[in-house]
């Protein structure tokens, strides 16, 4: 971890930089509009195409940058997580390897792990950078024009507000989503490892059932939570494009009494425009820090296991209860990385 310490404060300053070169674009813009297209300044044209092409190659670079740290770092934190599960694993007690299940760790060391490395990746890439944007359109709209600033910082809150509360209904039912998952690879674990004994019986309608009620009960849940989160991309928009019409009314008011240029009313949409794409950005990285959050404790929770003196525990025998779970978590580990 300590060899990526540096790339890690790295990703996220070469992200910001980017930011900043974004902040800039709708400036440039409003200059070409301003002095050059109105003026017919063919001069004025020319450079602020140069710029803005300039802007977006140096931008692209940075982005490459912090992209390729953040990855790196991701692997390398999914990599740690996974040796140091694994090794805990082969370590526990016949007690805590019944009550834990060989569905449960195969999740942890797979999907689980696999959710910390998506979530540390997009972390290192949007933490810092949706803020910064948000905050740097706001400060650059007040730099535009004082009243028409007063207008983002209340669509600001209004989209906070939508984004936030939907966020706040859809973030219990996640652990509920893992928890279902983890049922139906228990189930299915089950009937494959005891395939001979179910057909000796002539288990297998019941069998099904109980699959097939499992998995309804994760599709149910599943759909609850689409259904409210599909609530925010409509809301978001209804929002901005209310806010856009607010914004080009008062503008065009100012315009014609000459107290704002048509350059200016272009770069104020484009910042709004910005703070709806940062936003909707942060909401589904909280989620994701949510989803990993609970995937962590679930990580710890194995970690936190004791040994209670038992064989295993002891160094006599590192097998688990199960002689293919071995081989179940080193190919759930291969697959999540």
């Amino acid at each position: 971890m300590e060899k990526v310490k540096g790339k890690s404060i790295l990703a996220p300053l070469f992200k910001c930089l980017e930011s900043m070169f974004e902040l800039f674009v709708p400036l440039v813009i409003a200059r070409m509009i301003d002095q050059g297209i109105q003026k017919e300044n063919i001069g004025v044209i020319w450079q602020s195409l140069f710029l803005l092409l300039a802007l977006a190659c140096v931008g692209c670079l940075t982005a490459v940058i912090a992209q390729y740290f953040a990855a790196e770092v991701a692997m390398v934190v999914g990599k740690s997580y996974r040796a140091d599960l694994f090794h805990k694993i082969l370590s526990l007690s016949y007690r805590d390897y019944n009550e834990l299940s060989a569905s449960s760790l195969i999740t942890r060391i797979g999907p689980d792990i696999f959710q910390i490395e998506s979530t540390v990746n997009m972390m290192l890439r949007l933490l810092m950078r949706s803020p910064f944007i948000v905050v740097g359109a706001c400060i650059m709209a007040f730099r535009i024009s004082v009243p028409l600033s007063l207008l983002f910082f209340l669509l600001l809150l209004l989209l906070s507000f939508v984004v936030f509360g939907i966020m706040a209904l859809t973030m219990p039912f996640y652990k509920k989503i893992q928890l279902s998952l983890e049922n139906i690879t228990r189930k299915y674990r089950e009937n494959i490892m005891g395939i001979r004994v179910v057909r000796a019986f002539c288990q297998e309608e019941k069998e099904e059932e109980e699959f097939l009620e499992k998995n309804q009960n994760y599709t149910k849940v599943q759909i609850r939570v689409g259904k409210i989160s599909a609530l925010l991309n409509p809301m978001s928009m209804l929002l901005i494009q209310l806010g856009l019409m607010g914004l080009l009314y008062f503008s065009s008011k100012m315009v014609n009494d000459g107290r704002l240029f048509q350059g200016n009313v272009v770069a104020l949409t484009n910042y709004m425009s910005q703070i709806l794409v940062e936003l909707l950005k942060l909401a589904n990285l909280i989620i994701l820090m949510v989803k990993a959050y609970a995937s962590i404790s679930r990580i710890e929770e194995v970690m936190e296991r004791k040994n209670d003196g038992s064989p295993a525990s002891k160094g006599i025998s590192t097998k688990p209860y199960d002689p293919a779970i071995q081989s179940n978590l080193l190919e759930a580990g291969k697959k999540s990385g």
